[in-house]
């Protein structure tokens, strides 16, 4: 499992880095395009999410607004897979 492994929901990378996949919902973000998170009972505007860690400093993770998220077509490793059985010895 890998940063690079869209069905992780940790990595570990250099130096001992977590790299964590948090869904937005769990974090109660309800628009993540404008940073709007859940406050019962209606969505508010947030400045980003706080994160504080037993030991360390406190780390605030804060993001622009978008209209179109960036994106880039690619074919998952399955592809080549299916490609190969069908196209037999």
């Amino acid at each position: 499992m890998g940063a690079r492994d869209p069905t992780a929901d940790y990595a570990l990378g250099p130096e001992g880095l977590l790299e964590l996949r948090l869904p937005w919902g769990m974090l109660l973000v309800t628009d993540p395009s404008r940073p709007t998170a859940w406050y019962a009972p209606e969505p508010l505007p947030i400045e980003g999410i706080g994160l504080l860690l037993e030991g360390g400093k406190p780390l605030r993770f804060a993001w622009t607004p978008w209209e179109a998220p960036a994106f880039s077509l690619r074919l998952k490793p399955l592809y080549y897979r299916l490609k190969d059985l069908w196209r037999g010895p």
